[in-house]
């Protein structure tokens, strides 16, 4: 089974990781079938507000339909928007994670998005691994983006709790884990033991 994780670089100190979000192919194939359909909604009332009859060129009787209109496109939109981007994180992307003496840093690839963060590592607090249960009738369950905070190594940082390790099973967590013990004794890094 191939791991969906790799060790980039490993050094006195410092080591970088690159994990990549599992392939559920179930969701993909359910995913480009529903933006065909959500495809077809925007282009029928970008065609109903902009072309047919237009919103600007019709009569007050039929404004506030042109309005709700104009309203469900900005929410579809939006919608669609973030679908593409699930979409694109589930097929494409990457988190990148760099330890170092002094400072941990988080960063999610999504193909032309990046999103940084850099942690000191004197404020980084019981780094351990948590696994996410998969519990589909669970009031908490949280869609998995790339923007979203979730992983299985989560740590405190300043009172909140931050996440990396994508989609990493309990057996990959705990390889990640020994080798950021490995290197931990070189950095300023907390480790709950």
């Amino acid at each position: 089974m191939k791991k969906n994780y790799e060790i980039i670089k490993k050094g006195i100190g410092e080591i970088e990781f690159i994990f990549y979000p599992k392939k559920q192919w179930f969701s993909i194939i359910f995913i480009h079938i529903w933006l065909i359909g959500w495809l077809f909604g925007e282009v029928t009332v970008i065609n109903i507000l902009f072309f047919e009859g237009s919103m600007f060129n019709s009569d007050t009787s039929e404004g506030g339909s042109y309005i709700f209109l104009f309203i469900w496109l900005t929410f579809w939109t939006y919608g669609g928007f973030q679908t593409i981007m699930t979409l694109i994180w589930m097929m494409f992307g990457e988190e990148l994670v760099k330890i170092k003496r002094q400072d941990i840093t988080i960063t999610r690839v999504l193909a032309f998005v990046r999103k940084k963060k850099t942690f000191e590592l004197e404020n980084v607090k019981n780094l351990i691994i948590q696994i996410e249960k998969g519990d589909m009738f669970s009031k908490k369950k949280k869609v998995k983006t790339a923007f979203k905070n979730y992983g299985s190594i989560r740590f405190d940082y300043k009172g909140r709790e931050k996440r990396f390790g994508v989609d990493l099973d309990y057996n990959a967590s705990q390889e990640v884990y020994n080798e950021i013990k490995d290197i931990s004794r070189f950095t300023n890094l907390n480790l709950k033991d």
